[in-house]
């Protein structure tokens, strides 16, 4: 197993674990309680982590990557679901509708 992702708490992992689940890639989540040992631990050696097999390492690395394209370029606004045309709100990175996960577009455009 290799550690793909790691956010500071579970609501910041949620995202990534959405988006894996979407695309039927198995993960692990380690560290999820250890948030009681923050203090006494550095405090990025308790966030949340997300692990993966080595044979689906390409795949869940593809997947995050829309993720955090949008995040680096702060296109996060409300989408529309290129397969069943839903309107979806910035904070959904999967279709809430039919469970499409929102693609990359360039900035400026609608989702």
């Amino acid at each position: 197993m290799i550690r793909l992702h790691s956010a500071p708490d579970l609501i910041a992992l949620q995202p990534a674990r959405d988006l894996l689940d979407a695309a039927g890639i198995p993960y692990l989540v380690r560290n999820e309680f250890l948030s009681g040992a923050l203090g006494e631990l550095p405090a990025q050696e308790v966030w949340p982590q997300i692990w993966v097999s080595e044979a689906d390492l390409g795949r869940a690395r593809s997947c995050l990557q829309a993720l955090g394209s949008a995040a680096a370029t702060g296109d996060v606004g409300p989408w529309t679901c290129p397969r069943c045309g839903e309107e979806n709100g910035a904070s959904f990175e999967i279709c809430w509708q039919c469970g499409q996960p929102r693609e990359e577009t360039p900035r400026g455009q609608d989702r």
